[in-house]
């Protein structure tokens, strides 16, 4: 699993990302500015800072972006850019649901084989998802339950507009993908810079 374990807070501010849940805010907002105005961007310098705000965001390594950019050319898709793709995977899904507090965490509790997909158990974090799948969490720890349970009650208060897809039952919680969520749209990740980057 790709981790980045440098000071995260100095990356946020330098890739100009909006604030992740559980960052302070300390310090944040004045000192921005410092990184943006020190810097005259190129356009090449732009798509770059594009490509590296998305591989931060989502956890994703150069191997798997260029694949989902092949997989995009090879099947014509019009449809969906690279962020519908990426919003599509297991590990971001989980996330945005309310399952784990960070991506990394919800990447940990897929490889410990704590979710199901359409009841069958799905160990790869970058599986990717479709409208009317059924994720499932595993009753076998009780401690993962109350902590779905616990990252749920604080998402909520946020996001109610997802409660719909959610369900309690008995020690375990199941969830039905209706539409994609989108939670970063605060970031406006620019798709054409990024593939303009990987197009020399």
């Amino acid at each position: 699993m790709l981790r980045y374990l440098g000071p995260k807070l100095k990356k946020l501010k330098r890739l100009n990302i909006h604030m992740q849940p559980e960052f302070s805010t300390k310090y944040f907002i004045l000192n921005t500015n410092k990184y943006n105005n020190k810097m005259i961007l190129s356009f090449y310098l732009l798509e770059l800072f594009e490509k590296q705000k998305l591989k931060f965001t989502f956890s994703l390594s150069e191997k798997i972006i260029k694949k989902y950019i092949l997989f995009m050319h090879k099947y014509n898709y019009k449809k969906f850019n690279l962020i519908n793709i990426i919003e599509i995977r297991l590990d971001n899904t989980i996330f945005n649901l309310g399952y784990s507090i960070t991506i990394a965490q919800a990447k940990q509790l897929i490889i410990h084989g704590y979710f199901f997909v359409n009841f069958k158990l799905i160990k790869i974090p970058s599986f990717l998802l479709k409208k009317g799948d059924i994720i499932t969490l595993s009753p076998k720890s009780y401690y993962i339950f109350k902590l779905c349970k616990k990252n749920l009650y604080k998402k909520y208060i946020k996001n109610s507009n997802i409660y719909d897809t959610i369900y309690i039952c008995k020690n375990t919680l199941i969830s039905i993908i209706y539409s994609i969520l989108n939670i970063y749209n605060n970031n406006n990740y620019n798709n054409i810079l990024i593939m303009k980057y990987y197009s020399y």
